[in-house]
């Protein structure tokens, strides 16, 4: 593929993304029904949804801002997270002590 296209391509997905966090991160901070619902069958407090949602929305900020490099890696733990919080929660424990624990 040429260059351009490729650019072109990222850009693209890189703003479908950023679009995506962005609503979720709006969702979380007005806690929206469904979301509350998902929190209390998690068993997680429901004031938890506006910490992740102004967690999402400043690295949805932080993708799209290019220039300071070092903030981009900041969406990427809490998508791991809530991803392997969705799969298995004893995953999710584990991912924490492995990170935090054997510094």
């Amino acid at each position: 593929m040429r260059p351009k296209r490729v650019k072109i391509i990222y850009w693209v997905l890189t703003a479908l993304f950023v679009i995506a966090m962005l609503m979720d991160g709006a969702a979380g901070i007005a806690k929206e029904k469904t979301g509350r619902e998902v929190m209390q069958h998690l068993g997680y407090p429901v004031h938890l949804m506006v910490i992740t949602g102004a967690a999402k929305i400043s690295g949805a900020l932080a993708i799209i801002q290019n220039q300071f490099k070092t903030i981009k890696r900041g969406p990427l733990p809490d998508l791991l997270l809530t991803l392997l919080e969705h799969l298995h929660p004893e995953a999710l424990l584990a991912m924490i002590w492995a990170c935090y624990c054997r510094r």
